[in-house]
């Protein structure tokens, strides 16, 4: 319960939550953004390219 006294609910669901975050962003990770926060990783942006 809030300060409010209103009830939030959260979706534990990660497939849901990640969805839901990528509905959010305005585009995807570049290949330098990756390269400069992930150096170790492949490019592998979570978010799906928009067309």
């Amino acid at each position: 319960m809030t300060a409010h006294y209103s009830v939030q609910i959260w979706y534990t669901d990660l497939d849901r939550a990640l969805a839901d975050a990528c509905d959010l962003v305005h585009g995807t990770i570049s290949r330098t953004q990756w390269a400069r926060h992930f150096p170790r990783l492949d490019h592998d942006p979570p978010c799906p390219r928009r067309a």
